[in-house]
């Protein structure tokens, strides 16, 4: 069908604008269409690596809680390890008889209110640390070893008060 165009002739674009029009609509039409295409690609992105982040996230606190259990078996491995090196050396039998009379009639000089806090015996010489509220049972601790004539020195390496577990010495007594 033939167009018909109301317009005078003198109102009729020319050539060149008609084109120049058809050329910017395409050229709108494609950049429209990859406006379109960007949008759903950038909101796509987005979901993907949020969703990535996401488990990353729990990936990440099930690796913490694992560490925590690691660590945790980690520390009871390095006790039972600790404790089967002190079995090994018992049973080697590096503790003379002597050390351990030594020890028994250490543990008999002890006022009962006095707390052992530790015993480590090593060669001919046993460092111990005890603990009291009362200063007179060291007097009498004291008093006991040098009585006992059991060890050639004493000495006393440590001595401290604190209001809350009182009086806390520390001696090496060389046998």
């Amino acid at each position: 069908m033939a167009e018909i165009n109301l317009l005078p002739e003198e109102f009729k674009p020319s050539t060149y604008i008609v084109g120049l029009t058809k050329t910017l609509n395409r050229i709108t039409v494609v950049f429209s269409a990859l406006l379109v295409v960007a949008s759903l690609s950038f909101t796509a992105a987005y979901l993907f690596y949020s969703q990535k982040n996401i488990s990353l996230l729990k990936e990440k606190e099930r690796l913490i809680s694992e560490i925590k259990a690691l660590e945790a078996t980690e520390q009871r491995l390095i006790l039972v390890k600790d404790r089967l090196q002190k079995i090994s050396q018992i049973l080697s039998g590096s503790y003379t008889e002597s050390q351990i009379d030594s020890l028994y009639k250490l543990s008999n000089m002890i006022p009962p209110t006095t707390s052992l806090d530790s015993v480590f015996v090593e060669g001919n010489s046993v460092k111990i640390s005890l603990s009291t509220p009362v200063l007179d049972d060291i007097t009498n601790f004291i008093s006991s070893l040098l009585a006992s004539q059991n060890f050639k020195s004493i000495k006393l390496t440590s001595f401290v008060f604190d209001e809350n577990k009182g009086y806390t010495v520390s001696f090496i007594l060389n046998k």
